[in-house]
């Protein structure tokens, strides 16, 4: 198989590339689980978008080491997968390795909203609705306006109304 293109600077670029999702234009967005960054490239490489802070994360001390705080409207907390809403251009991600929330950007990289939460003890070995035992690692939508999430550490899937209502 023959390379047809390649793009990035490796001083830009993150470390830990953990997924990539495209939009509707042919826009690649890649998501840094080790730098607390999403990326967005155009179809010819140009960096386009730049969501999170390199190496800034989302906790108590802002390393990667710190406590998650599951709340910044800024900052990420080791994002792995994402999936791209093509009627509403909005990106969701999933804030998981980290953090225990989907958070949603929209076309522009602006917060929009955000689901999800450490569930307690209790709530964890009761399989509590709507809490993430640990991480969630996936994220995919439906045509129907669903989000399905993958908690791994709980060993199911949770499905959510893309307004962050626990659905089942």
């Amino acid at each position: 198989m023959q390379q047809v293109s390649s793009f990035g600077d490796p001083k830009a670029v993150p470390a830990g590339i953990h997924s990539c999702v495209f939009d509707r234009d042919g826009n690649l967005f890649i998501s840094g689980q080790d730098d607390a960054v999403v990326q967005k490239y155009s179809p010819d490489g140009k960096l386009l978008m730049h969501i999170g802070q390199k190496l800034k994360f989302d906790t108590s001390d802002r390393t990667i080491k710190g406590k998650a705080l599951n709340s910044s409207h800024e900052l990420l907390n080791k994002p792995v997968g994402m999936a791209y809403d093509r009627a509403t251009g909005e990106l969701y991600i999933a804030d998981g390795e980290g953090n225990h929330r989907v958070v949603i950007f929209d076309k522009d990289g602006k917060y929009v909203r955000q689901f999800g939460r450490l569930a307690t003890k209790e709530e964890a070995a009761a399989d509590a609705a709507g809490a993430f035992t640990r991480n969630i690692h996936c994220v995919a939508l439906s045509n129907d306006g669903l989000v399905y999430t993958c908690d791994r550490e709980g060993k199911r899937i949770q499905i959510f109304h893309n307004m962050g209502n626990y659905q089942k």
